[in-house]
């Protein structure tokens, strides 16, 4: 879309609970519609004075979400609009849409969250026999191991329901020590064990 590359990281979001507290009293678009986008939108109207869900079709969400939607007042459903692109000076003031809304083709917003899913890159973990789930998701269990030793995955591409960039740091963490404890066969430390553990009786 045009203007996305402009925008992008300044006043373009995707993940209202890191980033919606920047616009108390503003108003903000979710494109999506899905249930991911339904909650972002629930959550963005905590901060925001008015909330836009701007989707292409019906929203697809889950049904208790869809009821706890209806009760906020300051969320307003666009069903069947695209954007096209974004527009603004030295920060995003309005997002043009494929048809008009109110009269008008533009719609005026201080920020826009996008939640439209993705698809996971597993291809080159089904080459290796690697389970995934019925979204193509990486399976993975709490030490970041998959169903082939010595085959690890974090990130985005695990069947986890939350796609943030700390929780995918946090993995990649945890698939680190297990890879190196798989191939040493040795525990990780996390101080310095010589010194510390003997000090404060650690058998770690």
């Amino acid at each position: 879309m045009k203007g996305y590359d402009r925008f992008e990281n300044r006043n373009i979001h995707y993940c209202a609970f890191c980033d919606g507290p920047n616009y108390q009293g503003k108003r903000m678009a979710v494109i999506g519609g899905g249930n991911a986008a339904v909650v972002e939108a629930m959550v963005l109207a905590g901060y925001a004075e008015k909330v836009y869900i701007i989707s292409r079709s019906e929203l697809h969400a889950e049904p208790a979400n869809l009821k706890k939607l209806k009760n906020l007042e300051n969320i307003e459903v666009l069903n069947g609009y695209n954007v096209l692109a974004f527009e603004g000076g030295d920060r995003l003031e309005r997002i043009k849409l494929d048809k008009e809304y109110d009269g008008e083709n533009t719609l005026e917003v201080d920020g826009v969250f996008i939640s439209l899913g993705g698809v996971p890159n597993s291809k080159l973990a089904v080459k290796l026999g690697v389970k995934i789930n019925e979204k193509g998701e990486i399976v993975v269990n709490e030490a970041m191991k998959t169903n082939i030793p010595g085959v690890f995955a974090s990130g985005d591409v695990v069947a986890n329901p939350f796609k943030q960039a700390i929780i995918s740091s946090t993995q990649g963490v945890m698939a680190a020590y297990s890879a190196y404890r798989f191939i040493t066969g040795k525990p990780v430390y996390t101080c310095n064990h010589r010194t510390l553990c003997r000090t404060n009786g650690c058998r770690c």
